[in-house]
């Protein structure tokens, strides 16, 4: 590498400045990334209980009669009887999250990479859509989250608890940050 040097500036060849000048350009944006997301807050403790993979597509289809959950005889006209499909394509990892928020405390705008199972164990939540829908869940109450932003916070005067667990594919993060949406600001949402 040949290194010029002008009355006491040492100036770099063409093809390193570029690359000094694309490297300070990118430590400009992930800075500004960091500071424009919204980070949650008032965490008790956030702990991974568990964390597996199903190394292959998941293609279940299930269809229960009541009479076989409750031993009541079932009547197909009525509606009485439960299904769900669940369909992956390729492996999955799926984890299980026991997490907890002060008074006050609030998780922040994000999203997760696969869908999430959750249902609040003690406390309440206010649960914000990406429109700054506001939802409340309470003990024994559970709800789904999914790619689209939303935020959570604890309003209650006790903590509020939440067992979590994730569906997503194989090797992703649980959780990415997102922008609060224009309607959060009115909203006093971070």
């Amino acid at each position: 590498m040949r290194i010029f040097k002008i009355s006491s500036i040492t100036l770099f060849p063409a093809g390193t400045r570029i690359k000094l000048l694309i490297s300070c350009f990118a430590m400009i944006c992930l800075t500004a990334l960091t500071v424009w997301a919204t980070p949650g807050a008032g965490f008790l403790f956030n702990l991974i209980l568990s964390r597996g993979t199903v190394p292959t597509d998941v293609h279940q289809d299930i269809f229960i009669e009541r009479d076989t959950v409750n031993g009541s005889t079932p009547d197909n006209n009525q509606g009485d009887n439960w299904s769900v499909k669940f369909k992956t394509s390729g492996a999955s990892d799926i984890a299980v999250q026991d997490v907890a928020l002060s008074t006050g405390g609030f998780s922040g705008w994000h999203y997760h990479p696969g869908l999430l199972l959750a249902t609040v164990t003690e406390g309440s939540v206010e649960w914000y859509d990406a429109n700054c829908v506001l939802h409340v869940y309470g003990v024994g109450d559970s709800f789904i989250e999914n790619n689209e932003p939303h935020t959570i916070r604890n309003v209650a005067p006790v903590r509020t608890r939440l067992m979590v667990t994730y569906v997503m594919p194989k090797g992703a993060i649980r959780r990415l940050e997102s922008d609060a949406p224009p309607c959060a600001a009115a909203l006093g949402l971070q």
